[in-house]
């Protein structure tokens, strides 16, 4: 019997491919053996943040709406913020998935590049994610 550990450090998904090969000493025939498994890692500190567009380039005063995605349960004590004076136009939650959606209007008043952060975290303060978008504003 032969053992091992494998320790994974980066979040994703693994797909291990294991062969043993051995000869019989008394008839010296070769026995092969051969298999392969699949499993995901998940950083469980971490809840994962996307916000969409990533960069826009507009004028002071337009207003665009970013899309926030992360994955928490529907029911799940959190909280979510933004980093400028920004409003919330809805929030929706994908079952099947479980990824929150909320889409947020934000309109810059003023010339300049804007980073605009949106915040997720569990009321607990467990878990915590991040995700940003630079937004150029000319005029």
């Amino acid at each position: 019997m032969t053992t091992g550990t494998f320790t994974p450090k980066i979040p994703g998904v693994y797909k291990p491919f294991f062969f043993a090969g051995m000869e019989d000493e008394e008839t010296g025939e070769t026995i092969e053996a051969s298999a392969v498994t699949e499993f995901t890692v998940e950083d469980h500190d971490k809840i994962l943040v996307s916000l969409s567009p990533g960069t826009a380039t507009m004028k002071a005063g337009d207003e665009i709406y970013l899309v926030a995605y992360y994955k928490i349960g529907k029911w799940e004590d959190h909280k979510i913020s933004w980093n400028y004076k920004a409003e919330e136009i809805t929030r929706q939650y994908d079952k099947k998935r479980g990824i929150q959606k909320v889409v947020i209007r934000f309109v810059p008043k003023r010339k300049g590049t804007f980073t605009f952060e949106v915040k997720v975290e569990q009321e607990d303060g467990e878990k915590r994610g991040a995700a940003s978008a630079v937004i150029r504003v000319t005029e």
